[in-house]
């Protein structure tokens, strides 16, 4: 398994955008791509769940045969340490790293960073 981990200095700098375009990519050309979004800030409440903003773009743009995986959700929209803080919810880094390494499954691990 390769991974590729996508990071910007910012929110809105186009993070989910280029980790869609490459899986979308990778996928078109045969390979088993797993998207993983270790924290997700700001996002969305539906019928009491958290729902991943940028997971569903991602998925949004791929085909179904894209793996998913975003263990940590917070409704504020702001950095993961903040939002942690904010919402009581540690984030556990061990946890982060147990779920990364229990993808087995896959061709490409691409791991999206939080921004802000």
């Amino acid at each position: 398994m390769k991974t590729l981990f996508i990071s910007g200095t910012d929110t809105g700098v186009g993070k989910t955008l280029v980790s869609g375009i490459l899986c979308r990519k990778l996928l078109e050309d045969g390979h088993r791509v797993t998207y993983y979004k270790p924290v997700q800030t700001g996002a969305e409440e539906r019928d009491g769940k958290l729902i991943s903003v940028d997971t569903e773009f991602v998925k949004s743009v791929c085909s179904e045969k894209l793996q998913v995986v975003t263990p940590k959700m917070f409704k504020l929209p702001a950095s993961p340490h903040l939002a942690s803080q904010v919402e009581d919810t540690p984030v556990d880094i061990e946890e982060i790293i147990k779920t990364a390494v229990s993808v087995t499954d896959t061709d490409y691990l691409i791991v999206e960073g939080a921004g802000g």
